[in-house]
């Protein structure tokens, strides 16, 4: 949930960069690929060519306004 969150405020092409990891408070190394390569097999995640984007724009919407 926290991934999803982290992407639905700030969307990156590079979630495993260290200022990525430590601004939004991720686990690092295995834990955040894991819950990328696992929100992309569910159909929730774009890959990193569309910048790890929520797949479901009324997803991204209501995760904006549960975290405004």
């Amino acid at each position: 949930m926290r991934v999803l969150e982290s992407l639905a405020l700030d969307p990156t092409d590079s979630p495993h960069s260290r200022e990525y990891i430590q601004k939004h408070r991720l686990s690092r190394g295995g834990g955040l690929q894991g819950a990328l390569a696992s929100l992309q097999q569910k159909g929730l995640v774009y890959g990193p060519e569309y910048h790890y984007r929520i797949t479901l724009p009324l997803l991204a919407l209501w995760l904006r306004h549960q975290l405004a």
